[in-house]
């Protein structure tokens, strides 16, 4: 099948993160490059798609209701987002803060 851009003329070759729920079998795409995320529905339909404008995630999960993502990153600090809006639920501090 033939590779279509998600927005902007990124191509499925830039993103470095792809989940899929075990509840609703929605995708979710990102990028690190653009830190743009895109959910997906499972017939391939673009539900929405959100910047992360101040950090680039290196980790990302589904929640196990489906109805949130918890994404953590570069900045240290680990965000609890409402689906499908991306909404921001909760922000954990940064875990440079503390020292052992």
């Amino acid at each position: 099948p033939e590779l279509k851009p998600l927005k902007n003329g990124i191509e499925c070759s830039v993103l470095t993160h792809v989940c899929v729920s075990d509840v609703f079998g929605h995708i979710l795409c990102y990028s690190k490059q653009t830190k743009d995320l895109f959910l997906y529905s499972s017939n391939g339909k673009m539900i929405d798609y959100s910047s992360s404008h101040d950090d680039i995630y290196n980790s990302i999960k589904f929640s196990k209701s489906g109805h949130h993502i918890v994404c953590g990153g570069k900045n240290a600090a680990v965000r609890i987002k409402e689906l499908p809006t991306f909404k921001t639920r909760k922000k954990f501090k940064e875990a440079t803060k503390y020292k052992s």
